[in-house]
């Protein structure tokens, strides 16, 4: 279940919606309605063929609208005054016969004390939110940094590598240039002034 918030405080409107597949031949399961919405104390849960669980609380009934291929549930509530905390939500029919539709259907909410509370609540989720963000951006960039640090290091490699070559190179042709100098001057014939006139 979706719901418009996560913190509530007793006395708010509420609202939760999903969207459900049901099999064809199946849809008669929605004739074991009509179904709840509970609020449940952390650690209980709804089961099929179980009494609903003491301290479970009925929230809202829930609407079945009929869609192309699927059905809207949704509901709208108030907020009960129970105690602050947070509460497990669960749909099912009373008996319980039918709690899910192929799969169960929950989600959880929190009621607090005060509106100020759900507001800093709600912005300290929201900043941690954005922390995993960044700290997924700075994951994201320090693989990169190593990506690109790899390629410099394999073309500073490369590029040493072709440097001593060109060195050797170098050196070989500047050695074969003195012999043949060194050649040169042993098969010239000597240097003779010519005669002034």
């Amino acid at each position: 279940l979706e719901f418009d918030r996560t913190y509530y405080v007793a006395g708010d409107e509420g609202h939760a919606v999903t969207y459900v597949s049901i099999p064809p031949g199946k849809e008669h399961i929605l004739d074991e309605g009509p179904f709840y919405v509970f609020a449940l104390p952390r650690g209980t849960a709804l089961k099929e063929g179980s009494p609903i669980p003491p301290g479970a609380f009925r929230l809202a009934t829930v609407s079945v609208i009929e869609e192309d291929e699927a059905y809207e549930l949704e509901s709208a509530f108030t907020v009960p005054d129970l105690d602050p905390g947070w509460y497990e939500i669960g749909v099912c029919n009373d008996p319980c016969t039918i709690s899910g539709f192929r799969e169960s259907l929950g989600g959880s909410l929190s009621i607090v004390e005060t509106r100020r509370e759900a507001q800093l609540l709600t912005a300290n989720d929201r900043l941690r939110g954005q922390l995993f963000g960044l700290r997924r951006e700075v994951r994201r960039a320090e693989r990169r940094l190593t990506e690109v640090e790899d390629e410099l290091d394999a073309q500073l490699a490369f590029g040493s590598e072709e440097r001593n070559e060109l060195a050797a190179e170098i050196d070989r042709l500047e050695t074969q240039l003195a012999s043949a100098r060194s050649r040169g001057r042993r098969n010239l014939p000597p240097f003779r002034a010519a005669p002034c006139r």
